[in-house]
């Protein structure tokens, strides 16, 4: 599974990017904690919620894209273990589903979430650590799917952090597939490669191997300066005094990179930044324009052929300046042996004699001071197609600028009514927001929005509640279910039939022990139930017509 996750402040750009078609085939579009049904609706709610937040990215653009198609209970494992990671479990959000087609048919689809990571208390989440933690949601997901396990850079975080937390099966089952003892990736980024092609440099896989090599071969500044010259790299002291090397094509590399990336690809102890700058001691660096200077006269300008990027550091060093050591290899691995000749005894090649080229003769434009008909009659049509061209370009601009100024109205509008519905619903700032506007949605009084954990709107009039206990229930406009037999559950359920003064009431289905509790939370209630005699007295201007007044038909459970 490829994951990330990145702060974000909510742009319309990214609308827009979600709802790109180009080779999507199908885009899916799932919202939670929202009333509107369109997405520009969607965002704008979202920047309601966030208004008066103190960061600049109130928002998390979550991305996950398995290597295998995953069922609807993969997916809610996902979003479970990320959630709880996170901690955003009944935080709004909004939902995009890629499908795509691919070479060799249609691709596993990938999803993109939208979350509000401001907390009703207005308090903000927390992005610390996310790269690794992110890692760590993926290899659970991984687990839980039956998919195959990626290898990552935080293999070793994520084994101790499933210790700490109690999950020792898991942790287990990463040790035996060797992930604690995984190292971070070293490969080169294409960047690198596009670089050095650029630059006809060596391979950037070569420049490490030789910053290493030098470093495990010398054991003072002055020997770790001269064996880096040896093998084709400079020396000099860069930005903030930083020890940096400049490569024979000319670029820049920070040498404690090199060698903590070369150490890395050699499985050897990883030296520290203060390990290198204990080792150059007292040791004045080369100064950037000094390593400019050298990296001329020595030579190493000298363009190299793009097409020895990429081959063994044998055949590569053939082709360098005679200044770059031979390599020799005998029974113990390969030796750099010093150089012959070192800068100060440098003498340049000769220089060829120039050579002098007679100036040619400059050769008179025809001018044709006389047209032909043809082309006379050319010119006109084209001036005419001009003419038409440009007043139909001017129809389109008038036709663009209406357009335009028909969606920002539409916008402003848009604008004015969220406006409204903040002034009269509140803000996200408002203490208990959350759960009032939970409970709104669920269609129950605000004293059981601490109870309910979301609310989704389905096809039709129809809602699933979910509460925090884990109960889960259905509610139309006339009816209500749950396949859960716990007291929270019937007690929103009775709730819900106060709220929308349902009178009388009939109980279906479910054990006799189950309907005799739900019905005596009815009779606390005072709410009458169907096959009952009425605890409620009828009304009087029912007895004063003399022929039968139909009832309403009756709600169920």
């Amino acid at each position: 599974m490829i994951n990330w996750l990145k702060p974000h402040d909510g742009h319309d750009a990214l609308r827009k990017h979600l709802l790109k078609t180009g080779d999507n085939e199908q885009i899916n579009i799932t919202a939670s904690g929202l009333i509107s049904d369109d997405m520009a609706e969607q965002f704008g709610e979202l920047q309601l919620l966030a208004k008066g937040a103190r960061t600049s990215n109130p928002f998390f653009h979550m991305f996950a894209s398995p290597s295998l198609t995953y069922s609807e209970k993969d997916w809610e494992f996902y979003w479970a273990f990320l959630e709880e990671e996170f901690g955003l479990e009944a935080q709004p959000y909004i939902e995009v589903e890629h499908v795509k087609f691919g070479a060799g048919g249609r691709l596993p689809p990938h999803k993109h979430r939208l979350y509000l990571r401001i907390l009703p208390n207005g308090k903000c989440i927390s992005d610390s650590h996310s790269a690794a933690r992110i890692h760590k949601v993926a290899r659970l997901s991984e687990i839980a799917a039956g998919e195959t396990l990626t290898d990552g850079p935080y293999n070793a975080s994520i084994v101790k952090a499933l210790e700490a937390e109690g999950k020792l099966a898991v942790a287990e089952h990463l040790k035996s597939k060797g992930f604690e003892e995984r190292v971070s990736s070293t490969k080169v980024s294409p960047d690198e490669r596009a670089e050095a092609k650029r630059r006809k440099d060596i391979a950037p896989k070569e420049i490490i191997r030789r910053a290493y090599a030098a470093w495990a071969l010398s054991d003072t500044g002055r020997a770790l300066d001269q064996s880096l010259q040896n093998h084709g790299l400079l020396l000099f002291e860069g930005r903030n005094g930083r020890p940096m090397v400049l490569t024979p094509g000319g670029a820049e590399k920070r040498l404690a990179s090199l060698i903590n990336s070369g150490s890395s690809a050699e499985k050897g102890s990883k030296p520290r930044l203060k390990d290198l700058l204990q080792k150059l001691g007292d040791m004045q660096l080369r100064t950037r324009a000094k390593a400019l200077s050298l990296h001329n006269i020595l030579g190493l300008n000298e363009e190299h052929d793009a097409s020895v990027t990429g081959i063994t550091h044998r055949a590569l060093l053939a082709e360098v300046p005679p200044t770059v050591p031979d390599i020799v290899d005998d029974d113990e691995g390969t030796i750099f042996t010093d150089p012959t000749e070192d800068a100060a005894s440098f003498t340049e090649p000769p220089q060829a004699a120039p050579v002098f080229i007679a100036p040619q003769p400059l050769i008179e434009p025809v001018i044709r001071t006389v047209l032909t008909d043809a082309q006379i009659a050319a010119i006109e049509a084209f001036e005419e197609d001009l003419d038409g061209g440009a007043e139909m370009r001017v129809k389109q601009l008038i036709a663009e600028q209406t357009a335009e100024s028909k969606k920002r109205v539409q916008q402003q509008e848009r604008a004015v009514r969220r406006a409204r519905r903040l002034a009269t619903e509140g803000c996200i700032g408002q203490i208990g927001f959350a759960e009032i506007f939970k409970a709104k949605l669920a269609g129950v009084p605000a004293e059981y929005g601490a109870q309910i954990r979301w609310v989704q709107s389905l096809p039709g009039p129809v809602k699933q509640i979910q509460l925090k206990t884990g109960a889960a229930l259905v509610s139309t406009p006339n009816l209500i279910t749950s396949p859960n037999a716990s007291i929270e559950a019937m007690k929103l359920m009775v709730a819900y039939a106060i709220e929308r003064q349902w009178d009388p009431v009939e109980v279906t289905g479910g054990s006799l022990a189950w309907q005799a509790a739900i019905k005596q939370i009815m009779r606390d209630q005072g709410l009458n139930i169907a096959g009952e005699e009425s605890t409620i007295a009828e009304p009087a201007h029912y007895e004063e017509h003399d022929e039968e007044v139909p009832l309403p038909s009756r709600p169920a459970f």
